[in-house]
C-alpha cells in the first residue's frame, strides 16, 4: 500500500500555532487547505523541540512551551 502525505493547512509553514494563517490572516481548521499552501518539512517520530532549529532560539513561538517531548507546528528540521 502507498502512502501519501494529505495537504491540509496542518502542514503548511503558513499555519500559526492558534491555527491563523500568516499569509491571508484568517482563521482556518484542519480540512482547511488553498492554493498557497506550502508543504513544512514532514514530522516523524523522532521530532521535537531538541532538533527543531528554533529550539532556544529567539524565533522560538512558544519558548515557555519549549522542551524534552514537545512539538508544534513551528516545528523546523536542523
Amino acid at each position: 500500500m502507498d502512502l501519501r502525505q494529505v495537504n491540509t493547512c496542518t502542514n503548511c509553514l503558513n499555519l500559526s500555532a492558534d491555527f491563523n494563517c500568516t499569509k491571508h490572516m484568517k482563521q482556518v481548521d484542519l480540512n482547511n487547505v488553498c492554493d498557497s499552501h506550502i508543504i513544512q518539512k514532514a514530522f516523524s517520530i523522532e521530532s521535537s523541540c531538541l532538533n527543531c532549529s528554533f529550539y532556544n532560539q529567539k524565533d522560538c513561538k512558544s519558548p515557555s512551551n519549549a522542551g524534552e517531548g514537545m512539538l508544534c507546528f513551528s516545528w523546523n528540521k536542523k
